[in-house]
């Protein structure tokens, strides 16, 4: 799996991630939800960075990362549901936590979990992170407010 460069030509398949529940914890982080357009220019719609994940010109997932103050950066990532818990989530930790550490030279990189995806914190923790805090009703998912949990990797 290869992690990318955005390209405009993903938006119409990355508009998956905005649509399918079953991603729209990702989508929240935005802030709005995108239309077809927005996701043809998803970095200047999220003001942030963002990158794709490929594997054999398919495109498997995408990873959005912000520069918070003092070069740390935080990213979330969405996976594919078919290559979910697969032990490729592992390997796009590894290739985020190498980019922002040897592109960016991030001093820090910080990741915000939901409390009930404890498999996702134990993917985290074993690439290097520690868990720093909790933010308890923090997220509104499915109806009701969940848990947060932060992780934190220095540099």
């Amino acid at each position: 799996m290869k992690l990318l460069p955005f390209d405009p030509e993903v938006g119409p398949i990355i508009l998956k991630y905005f649509i399918d529940p079953e991603y729209s914890h990702f989508a929240r982080g935005l802030g709005k939800y995108p239309t077809l357009e927005d996701c043809r220019h998803l970095p200047q719609f999220a003001g942030s960075e963002v990158l794709i994940f490929a594997e054999e010109d398919i495109l498997r997932g995408l990873v959005n990362i912000s520069t918070e103050k003092l070069g740390i950066y935080k990213f979330s990532l969405v996976l594919d549901k078919e290559i979910q818990r697969k032990g490729l989530g592992h390997l796009a930790l590894s290739k985020i936590v190498d980019y922002c550490f040897r592109i960016k030279a991030a001093k820090g990189i910080v990741c915000e979990v939901l409390k009930k995806d404890f498999w996702l914190g134990k993917a985290l923790e074993n690439q290097g992170f520690d868990k720093c805090g909790e933010l308890p009703s923090y997220d509104f998912v499915d109806g009701k407010y969940e848990d947060i949990e932060i992780y934190y990797k220095r540099g």
